[in-house]
C-alpha cells in the first residue's frame, strides 16, 4: 500500500521469460531506478484463462546513501491497494550502498490480466535497484 502513495520510477526494467513446466512458474526482473523515494519491477502478464499463485518472493535490494527502506510489497501493477507487505532482512552496508536481502513465502492470487509486480519504498529519494524472482502454480 504505501508504493501507491509515493511516485516510483522504474527504468531499465527486465524481465527474463517465465520457466514454466508442469504447472509450476518462476520467474526473474530487474529494475534500476534512481532519484525517486520507491522502486518496482514488474514480471509478465498472467496469461488469459490462468490463475497465478505466487508461493514464493525473493529479492536483493540495493539503495545508495542513508535511505532507509520502509515498504517492501507484492502487488498488481494496476492495483496496489491489495497488496502484501513482504518482510526483509537486516541490511548490509558495503561502498555506500545498502543491500537488502529477502526470501519470503506467500499465497498471493494474481488473475488473468493481472502484472505481478515487487515496489519498493524509502524514507527520501535515493538511487536503487532491484533483482527479484518469483515461484509459483499457473492453473
Amino acid at each position: 500500500m504505501l508504493a501507491a502513495l509515493l511516485p516510483v520510477a522504474a527504468h531499465g526494467a527486465g524481465s527474463g521469460i517465465p520457466v514454466i513446466a508442469a504447472g509450476h512458474y518462476n520467474q526473474f526482473a530487474t529494475s534500476d531506478c534512481g532519484g525517486l523515494r520507491g522502486c518496482e519491477t514488474t514480471f509478465n502478464t498472467v496469461p488469459s484463462g490462468k490463475t497465478l499463485i505466487v508461493t514464493n518472493v525473493s529479492c536483493t535490494i540495493r539503495a545508495s546513501g542513508t535511505s532507509v527502506l520502509t515498504g517492501f510489497v507484492l502487488a498488481d501493477a494496476a492495483d496496489k491497494a491489495s497488496s502484501e507487505l513482504m518482510p526483509f532482512l537486516v541490511t548490509t552496508l558495503s561502498g555506500g550502498n545498502r543491500f537488502i536481502q529477502s526470501n519470503d513465502t506467500t499465497s498471493h492470487v494474481f488473475k488473468a490480466g493481472q502484472v505481478p509486480t515487487v515496489a519498493t519504498t524509502y524514507s527520501a529519494d535515493t538511487s536503487s535497484s532491484l533483482w527479484c524472482s518469483i515461484g509459483g502454480q499457473l492453473k
